[in-house]
């Protein structure tokens, strides 16, 4: 599971600092991003770490890339409390 948290932490970096560089952002390229990194972060949701650790890595990565893109299935202001919630678990830990 870390590649995959690592994987969508790259995405989401990306998205977030398109642009940034100087360099024009394409319409193709930025819808591109926006769909891999929520469809990546859904698949990742369901999930469960290993280890407090692993869960915190998880978790933050996830909020990250919610918040970075543009679609929202209706559920995603769910989704961030549910992600905050297990956040306050980890950090009590």
């Amino acid at each position: 599971m870390k590649s995959q948290i690592d994987a969508l932490r790259q995405l989401t970096h990306e998205l977030l600092y398109l642009g940034m560089d100087g360099e024009p952002i394409y319409a193709d390229r930025f819808r591109q991003l926006n769909s891999d990194v929520y469809n990546q972060a859904e698949a990742l949701y369901q999930k469960k770490a290993r280890n407090d650790e692993e869960e915190a890595t998880l978790c933050i990565t996830l909020l990250k890339a919610y918040s970075a893109t543009i679609y929202d299935r209706g559920d995603k202001g769910g989704k961030v409390q549910i992600l905050l919630d297990r956040s306050w678990e980890v950090l009590n830990k």
